[in-house]
């Protein structure tokens, strides 16, 4: 007995950030599978440095359990800090119909959140985070 598994990879774009005051969900694929979207979120936390994020939200639109994979393209000031590293080849994998989103919490997965830059008062640090990309996104 085996199983098979189908690799259909999707088409994705660069996500440039610019600079604004939107902060609702935006969409990033759209297709019968899945549905991926990201939105820009100010986090204030109890203890340590503000920062802020693009979030990422995940809804299964079949009844199947799914796995995105993908590799996370991610630059810093207009240059890719993450493209070829290992250590950004991620998954997750979501039951028939789930959605999930990222959050504002120590221990949150990163494959939910993108740090885009520190915004606490107190703290000043050139880097943002200025365009993404989810590289050779495929279902298994």
């Amino acid at each position: 007995m085996f199983s098979v598994s189908v690799f259909a990879q999707t088409s994705t774009n660069h996500v440039e950030i610019v600079d604004n005051n939107d902060f609702n969900w935006i969409t990033y694929v759209d297709n019968q599978e899945f549905t991926i979207e990201y939105k820009r979120t100010d986090c204030h936390l109890n203890s340590g440095i503000d920062q802020q994020y693009f979030f990422l939200r995940f809804t299964n639109k079949t009844q199947n359990e799914i796995t995105l994979n993908w590799e996370m393209d991610l630059f810093y000031n207009n240059d890719c800090k993450t493209c070829g590293i290992g250590e950004y080849q991620w998954h997750y994998k979501l039951a028939p119909l789930e959605s999930v989103e990222g959050e504002c919490t120590f221990g949150a997965p990163n494959e939910l959140r993108l740090f885009s830059k520190f915004i606490d008062a107190n703290y000043t640090n050139n880097s943002k985070l200025t365009g993404f990309k989810f590289s050779n996104l495929y279902l298994d």
